[in-house]
């Protein structure tokens, strides 16, 4: 909200301040201050906003360093190590490790699942920085809230464990975006999701369910990749017709 209305460094400010409490805040910062560096075209301004904003980022996060008398114990490895006890069968990275190393074992092959998740579980979190950063590239300050949900997004999805809450730092951004707003397959997952916990505390799916699971995951990825394929068709044919008769069609708006 604060970048949106013209106050990027104290968006970036309290981004940083999130961070502190829930790591993946941090991306926030990141998204907003890019979009406000690339804002101008002047690579003096640039370097300029750049200096800005990393050292208010670095301001708030050494304040509270200091102020909370933690020192730096909370940057350390069991900052992700923690997360990684945890195998749920909803967790890409883990059901696509269960189904292929209950596969390999049944032709023979000594593969444990254990060694083939963690394995694929850096595969996974090296494809969703990728993927980040292609929507950090495309982002500006108009479009940080749904290019910023969908990096969220993605981090959820390729972290060690994803609880269904964690869909919620991209599900508060990506309901400003109107597609989203109108999507009933969103709608299906947020109903969803709220039953996938027992009161207890404990996951409803089993990780023996992970065959399931991972079918409905490339499923829904190969159902996801066709919508976008599609909508990027829809958007080349109006450009090209908007260029032939000089009439711009819905379909072009961004």
């Amino acid at each position: 909200t604060l970048a949106l209305e013209g106050r990027p460094v104290w968006a970036v400010a309290v981004c940083t301040l999130a961070a502190t409490i829930k790591v993946p805040a941090i991306a926030a910062a990141i998204f907003v201050g890019f979009a406000w560096v690339r804002g101008v075209p002047d690579w003096r301004t640039r370097v300029t906003r750049c200096a800005k904003v990393s050292a208010v980022a670095v301001g708030v996060a050494a304040a509270v360093t200091i102020i909370t008398g933690f020192g730096t114990g909370w940057i350390s490895g069991a900052l992700f190590a923690t997360p990684a006890r945890v195998r749920l069968a909803i967790t890409p990275a883990t059901d696509l490790s269960w189904t292929l190393a209950s596969l390999l074992r049944d032709v023979g092959a000594s593969v444990t699942f254990r060694g083939l998740e963690s394995v694929v579980r850096v595969v996974a979190f090296a494809a969703t920085v990728l993927v980040a950063l292609a929507l950090l590239r495309k982002t500006t300050t108009e479009r940080i809230p749904q290019y910023l949900g969908l990096a969220l997004a993605a981090f959820a999805l390729g972290g060690p464990a994803m609880w269904p809450w964690y869909l919620s730092w991209a599900l508060v951004l990506v309901a400003a975006w109107r597609p989203a707003q109108r999507s009933r397959a969103l709608i299906a997952a947020v109903i969803i999701g709220s039953f996938l916990v027992k009161p207890d505390g404990i996951l409803a799916l089993p990780l023996g369910s992970s065959p399931i699971v991972a079918a409905l995951w490339i499923t829904a990825a190969a159902l996801a990749w066709y919508a976008w394929t599609r909508k990027d068709q829809r958007f080349r044919r109006a450009e090209f017709k908007d260029g032939l008769g000089g009439t711009r069609s819905v379909l072009a708006e961004p």
